[in-house]
């Protein structure tokens, strides 16, 4: 820095406060705008383009406000490339594909979970879906209107609350020690007393909805995709909405390089193979729910290390 730049008195500039006051002139408060913003980057970033992309893009607005910072400190530019794809999955260009292995896994196991409960135990409930047992519910109450039989109405209704009791108590647990693969270990665990054959298919049923919705709450961000794994309506909605933003903004629009999800892409068709598979094949009589307990305990060890990275 030259000497007589060093001498310029430097000014502390802050949002919506510089107006010139106190310096020599417009040109040095000029210039001790550019040291005090020099002074806050990161060594290792200046000589990278990162700032002059980012104020290409935010002209006229300070360092300190500009998207994506990481931390407290001002002047810290967004993860890019390999600093992104290190701990969240994602690649340089956020695209997903390391969480697409823990999000069709579970996608898997529900879908499993879902034709065991519905088909096998012959309840006609679903432990995962509650889109579909809400229809069921409302058709039972007119049911038990018309002809007072209560009682789809209310195998229906205990689903539904014990799904979100479950969900409940798995994201008060995730968001206490985060670690979504504890969660899924421990729905691995309410999976095993649904295996005993002794109990009655309603009390089954009622563990695995509890155990679905355990299951759901525990992790529903894959990346920096949100992702639900115990249904696949909304998660076919975010993916139409998505591609349809990028046709119509275009390829250069800013909204373009947003994720367009490439785990409906995954999940949808895993969730209708676990089905499938739990139909075609069979399942054995002595522990009916030992592939999606082994599956969720797989997928929670992929998680800790996805985490871990």
């Amino acid at each position: 820095m030259p000497e007589s730049e060093a001498l310029l008195p430097v000014v502390p500039m802050r949002s919506g406060v510089g107006d010139g006051r106190g310096c020599r002139c417009r040109d040095n408060w000029k210039r001790n705008r550019e040291i005090l913003n020099r002074a806050a980057e990161p060594p290792h970033f200046r000589h990278v383009g990162i700032w002059e992309n980012l104020e290409k893009d935010h002209p006229g607005q300070p360092r300190r406000q500009l998207p994506g910072r990481r931390g407290k400190g001002p002047g810290v530019p967004p993860m890019t490339g390999p600093q992104q794809a290190r701990g969240s999955g994602m690649d340089g260009n956020g695209r997903s594909w390391a969480p697409a292995r823990p999000a069709g896994a579970l996608c898997l196991s529900a879908g499993y979970v879902d034709a065991y409960g519905y088909f096998r135990l012959g309840t006609h409930v679903f432990p995962a879906n509650m889109t579909g047992n809400t229809v069921f519910f409302g058709t039972g109450l007119a049911t038990g209107i018309v002809r007072s039989d209560w009682d789809q109405a209310t195998i229906n209704l205990i689903a539904i609350v014990l799904f979100v009791a479950g969900a409940l108590v798995s994201s008060w647990l995730r968001q206490a020690i985060g670690r979504p693969w504890l969660c899924i270990v421990l729905s691995a665990v309410l999976l095993g007393p649904a295996n005993h054959v002794l109990l009655s298919a309603h009390y089954q049923l009622f563990l695995l909805a509890f155990a679905m919705g355990f299951q759901g709450a525990a992790m529903q961000r894959f990346g920096a995709v949100s992702h639900q794994t115990v249904v696949v309506t909304g998660n076919l909605l975010h993916l139409a909405d998505a591609v349809a933003g990028r046709a119509w903004t275009g390829a250069g629009s800013p909204k373009a390089h947003k994720p367009l999800g490439l785990l409906p892409l995954v999940s949808w068709p895993l969730y209708a193979a676990g089905a499938a598979f739990e139909m075609v094949v069979g399942v054995p009589q002595a522990l009916p729910l030992a592939a999606p307990i082994g599956l969720l305990l797989l997928t929670a060890a992929d998680v800790a290390w996805l985490q871990d990275q």
